[in-house]
C-alpha cells in the first residue's frame, strides 16, 4: 500500500540519519544529519546518493547540516548525473541544478 511505502521510505531516512549522527560522536568532521522536510526547501549543495533498504536517498547540505531525503526510483538516473558539490534546488519533489553565476 502507499502508506506502507511511505513508512518504509521514512524509516530508511531515519535509519541513515541516526547512523551518521552516531558516527559524529567519534568523527568530528561528519556534519549533523537531519531528515529533510518541505519547510527546509531552497538551494542546497548536493553531497551524494545512498541506498538504504532499497530506498534511494539524497544528501543535501545547507549550512552545516546535511538533510537526507528519499527520492523516487524514477529520479535516480538523473541524480547519478549530478556532480557532488553541485548546487541544486528543490521544488517539492523536483530536483534541478542551479546554474553557477560566473563572476
Amino acid at each position: 500500500s502507499d502508506e506502507r511505502e511511505r513508512i518504509r521510505r521514512r524509516t530508511s531516512v531515519e535509519t541513515y540519519v541516526e547512523e551518521r549522527n552516531r558516527k559524529r560522536e567519534f568523527i568530528e568532521t561528519i556534519p549533523e544529519h537531519k531528515p529533510y522536510s518541505s519547510e527546509t526547501g531552497g538551494t542546497f549543495v548536493f553531497k551524494g546518493l545512498r541506498h538504504v533498504d532499497g530506498v534511494a536517498l539524497i544528501l543535501l547540505q545547507h549550512g552545516k547540516t546535511v538533510y537526507v531525503k528519499d527520492i523516487p526510483n524514477s529520479q535516480v538516473k538523473f541524480i547519478k548525473t549530478v556532480p557532488v558539490n553541485a548546487n541544486v534546488r528543490l521544488d517539492g519533489d523536483r530536483i534541478s541544478l542551479t546554474q553557477q553565476r560566473k563572476m
